[in-house]
């Protein structure tokens, strides 16, 4: 089940329980994603675990999304790198959502790293994840240490 206490079917990718269901959106199992054109990608809620992520596709190299939502579902650290590197190809990135999941510290060195080279995020929404003191001091500080002083504060919550 999920952490916030509700019983959640199985991954698809994970469990296999619904391989045979097409619901549309090219993943097995799995709606497709939430789009306003130009604004929002959104695979919240979808049922994902680390292993439906490494089969999307993100084939361009730009996309104009300002929001990337991959919160709520069964992601771990494993699955940041495919997700961060998307969010690398947004030129109008501003928030990413990654909460509800089950993302710890090794995820939150990588989070740390992409702050320090992408300083233009306002926003990143990563409670309920698994993060210790250690993970977040990481982030944080990468942040703080990173961000030039014309840029907007980054707002991080966990």
């Amino acid at each position: 089940g999920g952490t916030d206490g509700e019983e959640r079917p199985p991954s698809p990718g994970c469990a296999g329980e619904f391989d045979d269901v097409d619901f549309g959106g090219g993943l097995a199992g799995c709606p497709g994603p939430v789009e306003d054109t130009h604004r929002r990608l959104s695979y919240a809620r979808s049922r994902l675990c680390d292993a439906d992520v490494e089969t999307l596709d993100f084939l361009e190299e730009s996309y104009s999304y300002q929001e990337v939502d991959f919160s709520q579902n069964e992601l771990t650290d494993a699955a940041l790198p495919k997700i961060l590197d998307l969010c690398s190809r947004c030129r109008a990135l501003k928030v990413v959502k990654l909460y509800k999941n089950r993302i710890g510290d090794e995820g939150a060195h990588t989070l740390a790293d992409f702050f320090a080279r992408y300083w233009f995020i306002r926003e990143v929404h990563l409670s309920h994840n698994r993060f210790t003191a250690d993970g977040i001091t990481s982030m944080v500080a990468s942040a703080a240490s990173t961000r030039p002083e014309e840029a907007e504060p980054l707002w991080i919550r966990v």
